[in-house]
Parts: C-alpha cells; structure tokens; sequence
C-alpha cells in the first residue's frame, strides 16, 4: 500500500502547474524515501518509470532533473561489493542527505537574506517563485513599506499569488497587466527586477515566459535585474538548449485558421542579469564558467528530452 502512495504522489507531482522547482523538489525527494523504505518491496523498474515520468512532466525544473539523473544512475550503477538490503540501506541514507541538503538550503538562504541590503524603493516582480518568498520572507522587516509592482504573469496567472503574499509582508502592491509592466520596466520606472528561475546555466536561465523579455528591457534601462536562486537549478549549456522552451508553433486548425499556442516557459540571456543571490553567496554572470557544480556527469540517455515517449 505504501509504495502504491509514493507512486500516485510522485505521477501527481509530474502534473503539478502550483508549486515552484524547490517545493517540488522536496515533496519529490518524500516520495522518493517512501519508495526506498523497505528493501523487500522495492522494485527497480517501478522507481526508475515514475522518474521518467516526473522529468517529463516537469521538463524546465532543473531541481527535478538533477535528482532524476542522480537516483537513476544509482539504479544504472548499483555496488555490486554490497548485497541488495545493503545497497538499499544506502540509497535511503543518501536520500536523507538529499532531504537535509534540501531544507539546510532555505535555512542558509533565510540566515543570508537576514544581513542581505537590497537598495531600491520600486520592486518588480514577474510570476511566483518559492526561491524569491524565502528570501523576501527573511528580509521582512527590511523591505517592509517599499513599493512592488507585480505582473499579473499571463497564462496562469502567478502574479496573484505573489502580490497577496507581498502584501501580507506589509509592502505596498499594485498588481498590473503583463504589458503594463513591460511598458514600466523599458521605461525605468521599477529601481529593480527580482526573479526566481526553474533552471540556468552559464549563458542562459530559465523561467516563465516573458522573464528573458522583462530582463532584457531592463537591461535596455541600465536599471538592475536580481536572479534568486541555488546551485540544485544548476544545468549544462546543452540540456538548456535542448529545452527550446517557448519556441514551438503549432499549426492553425483547419477550422478557424488561428493558432493559440501558450507556452509557460521561456529562456533568457544570462548577460541581461545583473547578479545571481544564492543562499551562499552572490555571483556575477561571468564567474559561471569557473564555478565547480555537483553533478559533473551527464543525464542518462532516456532521460532526454528528444527521447520522450510520444
């Protein structure tokens, strides 16, 4: 029954569309600590299908990804010096470590964001991010009173959820149309343009559609854009690029003659982003080159996208 429930839990978080990469990331890793409980039903096949159809379903978070392909090539690769209850053993110590990691991580951004100074008067904010709450949520007290301007962030519509939850910190909020704040951010009428994002890499940075535009209007404003997010979203040039998030055009049906594509994600440029704030520490764009990231090794081949069933 157990491992039933981690698996209709995990095929569920594959179709979530609410929650941002680090939420999903540990209720994830829960369900994956489920299925790693007991070695006497543990099932090799079963795990290694429901990451499959979790990377799928959530293709843009690199959260997501970097544990697919980590717990993946521990069931490509078992110890072959340690029996099967060992091995299971193991790979539950290691799936606490991934836990703890996961919540040592908001505790070190909510104890850096504390001292963080962030200057400015007029905020803007696209979307919702969980990465850019914890940050603010620690910085309650400092930013308490200042002005945030909040993009209804069309299709979906996240920017509800961020301009109540900005309001309850006590910011003053107006929450515009998508173009409204275009208009704003070419203009220079935001001081600043903090967002989350789902994945990055050296040269790019993924996130809902419309953030690379945003950012690089800002850019075009000489007016700053703050990137909120941790090394775990972390991925190589080439998995960004195969993503080609936003670019797909559908044909129109014969019926009407009008396609209405609405892709969620998009990319945009790392060089429109003024600094990257992590819970350890800030980088700037050109330092990602040199940057030393966990996962060295590369996603199994059925994990890539241009292998996707269907």
């Amino acid at each position: 029954m157990a491992s039933v429930a981690w698996h209709l839990r995990l095929h569920e978080l594959a179709r979530n569309r609410s929650f941002g990469a680090a939420e999903l990331t540990v209720e994830a890793i829960n369900c994956l600590t489920d299925a790693f409980a007991d070695s006497t039903t543990f099932d090799t096949r079963t795990v290694r299908n429901s990451l499959i159809d979790l990377r799928f379903g959530q293709p843009s978070m690199a959260p997501v990804l970097n544990i697919c392909a980590e717990i993946c090539r521990w069931l490509d690769h078992p110890d072959d010096d340690t029996d099967h209850t060992g091995w299971i053993n193991r790979m539950r110590r290691d799936m606490q470590e991934m836990k703890s990691n996961a919540a040592n991580m908001t505790e070190r951004m909510t104890n850096r964001f504390q001292k963080l100074n962030v200057d400015g008067n007029r905020f803007g904010f696209y979307s919702w991010s969980s990465t850019v709450a914890t940050g603010l949520r620690a910085q309650a007290k400092q930013l308490a009173g200042k002005r945030a301007f909040v993009a209804q962030s069309n299709p979906g519509g996240e920017g509800t959820q961020t301009a109540e939850f900005l309001a309850k910190l006590g910011w003053q909020v107006w929450l515009v149309s998508d173009t409204q704040f275009s208009d704003m951010a070419r203009h220079s009428k935001l001081d600043r343009l903090i967002l989350g994002c789902d994945a990055y890499s050296t040269t790019r940075f993924v996130n809902k559609i419309g953030s690379g535009a945003l950012a690089g209007l800002m850019r075009t404003a000489e007016k700053p854009v703050e990137l909120w997010t941790n090394e775990d979203k972390h991925l190589h040039d080439q998995e960004i690029q195969e993503l080609d998030l936003g670019k797909h055009e559908p044909s129109p049906p014969v019926a009407t003659g009008i396609a209405t594509p609405s892709p969620l994600f998009g990319t945009g440029m790392m060089d429109d982003i003024s600094i990257i704030r992590t819970p350890d520490d800030d980088i700037e764009p050109d330092q990602l080159a040199t940057r030393q990231f966990r996962r060295a090794h590369p996603v199994s081949d059925y994990l890539k996208l241009e292998n996707r069933p269907g």
